[in-house]
């Protein structure tokens, strides 16, 4: 078995070892590509995404019509950007 498979199987065994599971989602590329995954998998998880007021609107946006298609998203409570 190669290096890479071994670290796939040894992830997915971690993945459904009967913990809960969340997902820190920004939004971006690679947290949508990881829920993805997840998901493709049918690995139980929640998304969490934290809005911290400095997102843009956009992201905003998107976060919404994943949480609008059911995907499992929750926004946690908002804090205050340090840039504001």
């Amino acid at each position: 078995m190669s290096k890479q498979r071994a670290r796939y199987e040894t992830a997915r065994q971690v993945l459904n070892a009967g913990t809960r599971r969340y997902l820190s989602f920004g939004g971006g590329v690679n947290s949508t590509a990881l829920m993805l995954w997840l998901l493709d998998q049918g690995i139980d998880f929640e998304a969490v995404y934290a809005d911290h007021g400095c997102d843009w609107p956009e992201t905003r946006a998107y976060v919404a019509m994943l949480t609008e298609r059911s995907l499992q998203t929750r926004e946690a409570d908002q804090t205050p950007c340090r840039s504001q």
